[in-house]
């Protein structure tokens, strides 16, 4: 069983992500959400 990890390369943006956060188990709703709403945020989300 495989588990994709996704880590965060910026900035800390406080109530949304801290710097360089690695999610193991999926994004958390805020980083998600920005991440649809912002593409310049979403680039910053290495798979």
């Amino acid at each position: 069983m495989s588990m994709e990890q996704v880590m965060y390369l910026g900035p800390a943006l406080p109530g949304v992500v801290q710097e360089n956060a690695v999610f193991k188990d999926g994004l958390p709703k805020a980083v998600s959400e920005m991440a649809d709403g912002d593409k310049n945020f979403a680039r910053l989300l290495v798979h």
